[in-house]
């Protein structure tokens, strides 16, 4: 049996016009202060993730996969009689 971690974004209280607002105000004029691409994408992303964490907070899912195939019903039976 395996599992991983889903991550999504909730948006529950997800208010689009509030985010927008928001992001008038951030000043993502400081990315051009740098010289490499990179690093002005890494400001952008940093200074927009910040924004939307806020509006729209990452959430964590725990799924779990399906049983081990080759395990037959009468075998997980027999396991559960134990």
């Amino acid at each position: 049996m395996f599992s991983r971690k889903l991550y999504f974004r909730s948006l529950r209280h997800f208010d689009r016009d509030m985010l927008l607002a928001d992001l008038h105000i951030v000043s993502f004029g400081v990315k051009d202060t740098f010289d490499d691409v990179d690093d002005m994408r890494f400001v952008f992303e940093t200074l927009f993730t910040e924004m939307l964490d806020e509006r729209a907070p990452l959430k964590k899912f725990h799924a779990r996969g399906n049983q081990v195939p080759y395990v037959t019903e009468e075998c997980r039976g027999a396991i559960r009689y134990r």
